[in-house]
């Protein structure tokens, strides 16, 4: 305590010395002043007299900090007796303590401590138990992010909210163990709120492991489903026969009611002829083996009866005594009928069975062969004697179809329907002889058993074997090999001709080879092909022949005729060889090089891309062709060359096209009808323009970068393009982007040098115009301050040049921030950053904003809502599109002495792409119409060269139209002069995802906050901007703090807790203001901090709020919106 208060004395006695210092320093001040400025050697003294009371009212400061200080010292004893007691205290309380901290650490149960921002202060043994974690790995770690899967957060996090400001709350959740396992948890948690100070609030949280017994609840829940929704009957019984339960499907069956039945006895619903077997078999071996099963005739309520097959078991109690029956049966009357029926027609099959005219056996489920007819006798051997109940089907199967052969016996018995019913395999017989069999197989209804056919084809399949020797070379062969008659018919084919052309053998045969004919070459050639071969000899040349499928293919071939013995033609025979790859290489590789010949000597871009299209037109179909420009920037995909049946697009948005998809990928993309749906059903793709039946596109790309993409459609034909196409036009793309890159860069650089040297002119133009929007706001400052010097002026005098002064700063700030943000776009630095904006809540701001503007110039301004509150939610640059707005009602209240300004805006649909257009009419001065191209030129004004100059720096349409441009849309105006002007541009229309929150009314309905009750930091190392602050300050707080660089200010936020607010100067000497914000925001979330700063650049305030400000305000400061912002985050906090 005495080193604390040694301590105040000194900081008091040095703030003393600082105010002693800072006084002689203003003194100093004075004296140069008296000197350069005789004309105010009046004011100077009185101020020089104001500053000597000041020093004797230190002087009575410095006389009571003494008395303070000598209070103080008697304090201090009082303290010293007061610490002796606590002392001996401690000791007491430090017992209680270790107890309480034993008892907390031996539970069993779950017991962690958790502060505000759920932080584990607190864990027990018994957590370290059930969850796997030690006390050091989670303590200071987040509650959330250890123990619960991220899937469940939202709702846990709610749970555990409700948890705090409830004396004791109750609930059930799951939590992960450290190997990841559930646990589920019962809870009971209660807030600990001894200390004022909320970071040391505390959820003391008990958790009960009750993973077992919900396990338990769950699966006595499932067996109770279980019994009540299956088909079985269900009956449950005491010892003594009484029916203590019974199911839905027993009820069902019976007829009874369960009033009916329930407390009755079994005997009652059992058929007279059963009741003997009940009495003496089934109750007598369930009481001595707990378990019998058998059939047995059941009664119903209308007398009915039915045989069962019953399950019968025991249920013993905890002490093994006998309690309960309980029986599951099923009416097994169809079963029964089915037996009957068998029987009878036993007589009749066996006849058929015996005269099948083939080997024939029966076979059981164990594979037994039951019966055996008397082909089968001679097949194998063996006496029916020695087969009948004897032999197994696997004694006459040879081992390499042992297994195959009992996968399908044991399935045919599982699902018959997936069995084979025939297949081959090999057979033994007695001698040992293996023989060829085609086996056919098939179940016998109702039972296990099968009955099986087997066909000797040894001799047919050694037939077989010689004729595969002699076809497998013909079958395997690489080539494709054709035979036909002498009158040139098809006779056979091999696989590959098959593979090639698409027609099978049976489709082939008996046809002319002119099926394959396309109609590429002249008929001479055919001609000449038949007159060699018939002469005998070998024909060899190309075949451009067409596939079954309409495609086309070539064909190295040689045709050749076969001889019989005698030496006659009886055959011709055709091998030949695919060469379509190497023909489309050829004429690849030919297309790529007239194309990089074309690129040097076309004039232009549109004349280049049509000699592509009809350079690609001679292997895949053009007629629908398109060339696309991605601009990343703008995220608009302009077309460099459209040709197209049906769409007239020229631009459009990024969004969610086909083209948009194959630049996001980088790869190109075959879209037929089927793969559209897919990609629209995943959120992928929503449809432009007219749908096509396919759609075929390639991205162009230069070193891994996507700079467009080249397609084609068809709206008639979906099969007219193929992956092999699409392969074809990924190989030639890279010479089209290389060529196209270097063409568009000799127009870029022809357009370039014509732009710089009207640039030249612009700027000459602009800078002179820049000199005149500062050199004269700047001499409404200089001469007016050398005005304002004069003391004979008087207060309204003196009024009006102060106006004339803050006018002249406001005008010169608004040309230096328009020169700013114009060298941000021009240097590519300016970003879109996307929030959620409703369009009708800006256009109310920007009304209510201009209309006092409007109307002390006589000027009517005129908002017309045409939007739903829905429709009005949209997803764009909220920023940007404030600053188009702002220009365009700003220039239009400017330019128009009488009449009215009305703007607004609508939803426009062009096919399936909606957008925002927006306008604002005037009846102003109009532009001349030679002038409407430059208005929008980024050194140019349209009045540039009027002898009528209205002030301003003629940047904000340029700078409008680079901000419309960056939101994907367009703007343009038309004009008549001397009759108004009307400007419309258009954004894309993107709806919002969540519902905005509303904040109409700002400033206006926040609860006024007393702030002579609170304490500032001023964060600021200029002098004359804290002389500003003291200045604007004065009387208002409570209490006032400066500091000159960041260390200073966490240091004093550290010290003084009573702060609530911090003016954070964002150029310090040692760290930035946002670096300085984020290390207070680690210890201190409450304090309103709002970032001070000269830069004033697009995007200060994003960065500000993501440091952890509340707000941002740009230097020179108004002190009007300084207290609206204030004033608003300390009604936002509640302070």
């Amino acid at each position: 305590m005495k080193k604390d208060l040694n301590k105040t004395k000194e900081q008091l006695s040095s703030e003393l010395n600082d105010l002693r210092k800072k006084s002689k320093e203003r003194e100093e001040m004075q004296e140069a002043a008296y000197q350069q400025l005789q004309a105010t050697e009046q004011q100077l003294r009185a101020a020089n007299n104001q500053l000597e009371a000041n020093n004797q009212q230190l002087l009575a400061i410095e006389q009571q900090l003494r008395a303070a200080n000598q209070q103080l010292v008697a304090s201090e004893q009082q303290l010293i007796a007061a610490n002796q007691l606590l002392i001996a205290s401690e000791s007491e309380l430090r017992k209680e303590k270790n107890f309480s901290e034993r008892i907390v650490e031996t539970a069993s149960a779950i017991i962690v401590g958790l502060d505000k921002d759920y932080i584990i202060k607190l864990f027990n043994k018994g957590a370290e138990d059930i969850t796997g974690y030690k006390k050091a790995e989670v303590i200071g770690k987040d509650w959330f992010k250890i123990f619960f899967p991220k899937e469940i957060l939202n709702k846990i996090n709610k749970v555990w909210e409700d948890a705090w400001g409830i004396t004791s709350h109750s609930f059930i959740n799951p939590i992960l163990s450290k190997e990841g396992k559930e646990i589920i948890v019962s809870w009971q948690t209660t807030g600990m709120y001894e200390s004022e100070d909320v970071s040391k609030h505390l959820l003391l949280s008990i958790g009960e492991d009750i993973t077992e017994r919900k396990a338990a609840e769950d699966e006595i829940t499932k067996l109770s489903k279980i019994v009540e929704t299956t088909s079985q009957h269900i009956v449950l019984t005491k010892i003594d026969g009484t029916v203590v339960y019974v199911n839905k499907a027993y009820l069902d069956v019976s007829g009874y009611k369960e009033s009916e039945v329930i407390g009755s006895s079994m005997f009652d619903f059992t058929a007279e002829e059963s009741i003997m077997i009940l009495k003496e078999e089934t109750i007598p071996q369930l009481l001595s083996s707990g378990h019998w099963r058998g059939e047995m005739i059941v009664r119903i309520k209308d007398g009915t009866k039915f045989p069962a097959n019953l399950i019968c078991s025991l249920i013993k109690n905890k002490d093994g005594e006998p309690e309960y029956f309980v029986a599951i049966f099923d009416d097994i009357t169809e079963r029964k009928q089915a037996e009957e029926a068998l029987k009878e027609s036993e007589e009749k099959h066996k006849s058929i069975f015996e005269n099948t005219g083939t080997a024939t056996v029966i076979i059981s489920k164990d594979t037994t062969i039951l019966m055996a007819n008397l082909e089968f006798v001679k097949l194998s051997g063996f006496s029916r004697e020695d087969i009948e109940g004897k032999k197994s089907w696997t004694d006459f199967t040879v081992k390499e179809d042992l297994e195959r052969m009992k996968i399908q016996h044991n399935l045919r018995r599982q699902n018959k329907e997936t069995a084979l019913n025939s297949y081959e395999f090999k057979f033994i017989d007695r001698a040992g002889n293996i023989k060829d069999i085609y086996l056919t197989v098939g179940m016998i209804p109702g039972t296990q058993n099968s009955v099986a056919s087997l066909l000797d084809i040894t001799e047919r399949k050694r037939a077989e074997k010689e004729l595969t020797k002699l076809s497998t070379a013909v079958k395997q062969s690489p080539s494709v090999i054709a035979i036909t008659n002498t009158k040139g018919n098809l006779e056979y084919v091999n696989p590959k001709f098959t593979e090639l052309t698409g027609y099978t053998l049976e489709e082939a045969k008996g046809q002319n080879p002119r099926i394959l004919k396309s109609g590429e070459q002249p008929d001479e050639m055919y001609a000449e092909l038949w007159k060699t071969i018939s002469s005998g000899k070998e024909w060899r040349g190309e075949f451009h022949n067409k596939k079954k499928n309409g495609e086309l293919f070539w064909e190295s071939a040689s045709v050749s005729p076969i001889f019989d013995e005698q030496g006659k033609i009886i055959n011709y025979i055709k091998v030949a060889e695919d060469i379509t790859e190497r023909k489309r290489n050829e004429q690849i590789q030919e297309i790529i090089h007239n194309i990089s010949n074309t690129a040097n000597t076309s004039h232009n871009i549109d004349e280049f891309i049509e000699f592509i299209r009809e350079e690609l037109g001679t292997i895949i179909d053009t007629e629908n062709f398109y060339v696309t420009l991605y601009d990343d920037k703008t995220k608009m995909i302009s077309l460099l060359y459209h040709q197209d049946q049906e769409d007239k697009l020229e631009e459009f948005p990024q969004g969610k096209t086909l083209t948009n998809y194959v630049i996001k990928t980088k790869k190109p993309l075959l879209a037929t009808k089927a793969v559209k749906d897919k990609l629209v059903k995943s959120g992928e793709l929503e449809l432009l323009g007219n749908d096509s039946k396919v759609w075929l596109g390639i991205p162009l790309m230069i070193k891994e970068k996507v700079i467009g993409a080249f397609a084609m459609q068809s709206f008639t034909d979906e099969k007219v393009f193929d992956k092999t196409d699409m392969q074809v036009l990924e190989i030639i793309s890279n010479q089209i982007s290389i060529s196209l890159e270097r063409k568009k860069a000799e127009e870029d650089l022809k357009s370039a040098l014509e732009k710089a040297q009207e640039s030249d002119r612009l700027k000459s133009a602009f800078l002179t115009n820049m000199s005149h929007e500062i050199r004269t706001p700047m001499n409404g400052i200089l001469g007016f301050t050398e005005l304002l010097k004069d003391s004979h002026l008087t207060g309204d005098q003196q009024k009006t040049y102060i106006e004339i002064i803050n006018k002249s700063g406001e005008r010169m700030l608004n040309t230096i921030n328009d020169i700013i943000d114009i060298s941000k776009i021009e240097a590519g630095q300016v970003e879109v950053v996307k929030s959620e904006v409703s369009v009708n809540k800006m256009l109310e701001e920007q009304y209510e904003f201009f209309n006092s503007e409007a109307q002390s110039k006589g000027l009517e301004l005129i908002y017309k809502p045409t939007l739903t509150d829905k429709e009005a939610n949209i997803v764009t640059d909220k920023h940007k599109l404030d600053g188009i707005l702002t220009n365009l009602i700003k220039n239009a209240i400017k330019y128009t002495k009488h009449g009215n300004i009305c703007f607004g805006c609508s939803l426009k649909k062009e096919s399936n792409f909606e957008e925002l257009e927006f306008y604002v009419k005037d009846t102003g001065i109009g532009i001349p119409s030679d002038r409407i191209e430059a208005i929008f030129n980024r050194f140019e004004k349209a009045d540039i060269e009027d002898t009528q100059v209205f002030e301003g720096s003629g940047l904000g349409l340029a700078i409008s139209k680079s901000y419309v441009e960056m939101l994907g849309g367009n703007i343009q105006v038309s004009s008549k002069e001397g009759s108004g002007s009307t400007f419309t541009f258009s954004i894309p229309y993107i709806q919002q995802s969540m519902k905005e929150t509303d904040t109409k009314g700002g400033v206006n309905k926040i609860q006024q906050a007393p702030l002579n009750k609170l304490s500032v930091i001023v964060a600021e190392d200029d002098e004359i901007n804290q002389l500003f602050y003291k200045t604007i300050f004065k009387n208002k707080f409570r209490n006032i703090i400066f500091t000159t660089n960041g260390a200073e200010t966490i240091e004093a936020i550290k010290k003084h807790s009573e702060i609530n607010i911090i003016l954070m100067d964002i150029k310090l000497p040692d760290m930035s203001g946002y670096d300085a914000t984020c290390e207070i925001r680690k210890f201190n979330q409450d304090v309103v901090i709002i970032a001070q700063t000269a830069y004033g650049l697009s995007g200060d305030k994003e960065k500000a709020i993501e440091a952890g400000c509340d707000d941002y305000i740009a230097k020179p400061i108004n002190k009007g919106l300084l207290f609206e912002k204030i004033m608003l985050h300390l009604s936002k906090k509640s302070i």
